[in-house]
């Protein structure tokens, strides 16, 4: 079942503490994934007192003896009851069985978050997974293909990479572009955030979707090595969608499918030897069952007698017996021979 966090500024949280705690949780969640999850709720920036800034993000934790792929909000709200700056962090844990159903791309566009502190309590069921949503008319066109082309080079590395070039405010709708890109098994191995400050797995690759100005400057002074894409830039040519060659045989026409060459004709009974020698035998197959479109091959060694010209080839067998009447006729005459002599 896939579980939520929601972490604020409260008279009294859950566990009945004052000021910044859990909000509302769901029952059963591991205390190891709370205190992991309450730790990723701080915007460690002086921008909570901005109603309405916020950062998405998608990161893999570590938990309770296990991984989990956990999808944030985190944003300013105001004040909080005492009059200090307040924020909602809001942390959305998907279980293995639900991810086929979604991406994260999706996740941090149509999931509705908290944006206000909700009422204090531990929730019985988890949250319902959103329905995906279109993608706007403004994603830059070169979205998709950039997504084919990162998702080979991120999937398995440590690489981070910032995103830019996009209409402002459409980081989520990039983000969307990129993870259906990305395809299903590579999304989930791919971590994400619109701003920098949100704790990610280093182990993972991390990509950041930001609109430019400090935000950028931050990532680039964080991550010196971090890869570049600018999404109004056309996209590398391995980034195509992969179309299959056709098939060219003989150097004719490029054909639809695979031109299957025609079967040898059935060789024709040998003929007497010529200047190149005697005819050749044909290989011996590996079993002893004829093969699949061939004859029945004769046994090892066996070889036909070349036919005379203009009369048919003699048989093998036929010449043995004849060779066995003439030697018995031969030894007849002998015995008869040696009898006359004796009387």
């Amino acid at each position: 079942m896939t579980q939520e966090l929601v972490h604020a500024s409260v008279p009294r949280d859950v566990d009945g503490r004052v000021g910044f705690g859990v909000v509302a949780v769901t029952e059963q969640t591991p205390p190891q994934l709370i205190q992991e999850l309450s730790a990723m709720s701080d915007l460690a920036s002086d921008e909570t007192n901005s109603v309405g800034w916020a950062r998405h993000s998608y990161v893999v934790v570590s938990a309770a003896g296990r991984s989990h792929a956990v999808v944030s909000r985190v944003g300013g709200c105001g004040p909080d009851y005492s009059g200090r700056a307040n924020r909602v962090a809001h942390h959305v844990v998907v279980e293995p069985t639900e991810r086929t159903q979604t991406s994260p791309g999706v996740m941090l566009r149509a999931f509705p978050f908290d944006e206000a502190v909700p009422t204090v309590g531990r929730r019985p069921v988890g949250p319902s997974l959103p329905r995906p949503i279109a993608l706007p008319s403004d994603v830059p066109p070169h979205a998709a293909a950039w997504g084919r082309h990162l998702a080979s080079r991120l999937s398995d590395s440590r690489t981070v990479v910032m995103v830019t070039g996009f209409p402002a405010g459409g980081a989520l709708a990039v983000l969307q572009a990129l993870y259906s890109a990305f395809g299903p098994e590579r999304a989930w191995k791919i971590q994400c955030s619109t701003r920098p400050g949100a704790r990610f797995n280093p182990n993972l690759p991390m990509v950041y979707a930001v609109d430019g100005g400090t935000d950028e400057a931050q990532i680039r002074a964080t991550h010196p090595s971090a890869q570049v894409v600018d999404l109004a830039g056309p996209p590398p040519a391995d980034a195509a969608p992969a179309v299959p060659k056709p098939i060219v045989q003989g150097g004719g026409e490029p054909r639809g499918r695979a031109v299957v060459p025609p079967a040898a004709p059935p060789a024709a009974p040998p003929g007497p030897a010529g200047p190149s020698g005697p005819p050749s035998r044909s290989p011996i197959p590996l079993s002893d069952e004829p093969q699949l479109g061939s004859y029945p091959s004769r046994p090892h060694g066996h070889r036909p007698m070349a036919a005379s010209s203009g009369s048919r080839g003699i048989e093998p067998g036929l010449i043995t017996d004849i060779m066995i009447v003439v030697g018995g006729t031969m030894l007849l005459s002998a015995v008869v021979i040696l009898a006359s002599k004796a009387l």
